[in-house]
């Protein structure tokens, strides 16, 4: 069922990291019966990643090519929340509890013939 104070429209990053709503606002349905709360009442965190890549390619031979490769991935490391636990069962119900992966660099190169 739909907390009875209402659902507010968005939350700000602490409040997905320490709980948004505790599990005790969420009254549970009658057996048998559906709830009231609708569906996708809910969003998770927003997430913003901008990734890169510089890429060289260099000719060795007539038929033979050497592409050499710098990315970076989350280049600015921003903290991407997972998604938020909704499980009333569970003691972490409505915390984001997990992150996505922080700046990842990789080189590489790749021989083409």
């Amino acid at each position: 069922n739909a907390p009875s104070g209402g659902i507010p429209g968005s939350f700000n990053r602490n409040q997905y990291v320490n709980g948004v709503f505790p599990a005790s606002a969420f009254p549970l349905p009658a057996p048998g019966t559906e709830g009231n709360l609708k569906r996708s009442a809910f969003r998770n965190p927003n997430f913003a990643n901008i990734d890169m890549s510089l890429v060289k390619n260099n000719r060795f031979r007539e038929h033979v090519n050497v592409q050499l490769r710098f990315e970076v991935f989350n280049v600015l490391n921003r903290v991407n929340l997972g998604a938020v636990n909704g499980d009333l069962a569970s003691s972490t119900f409505g915390r984001a509890t997990s992150t996505f992966d922080p700046r990842i660099i990789q080189l590489g190169a790749r021989v083409l013939f």
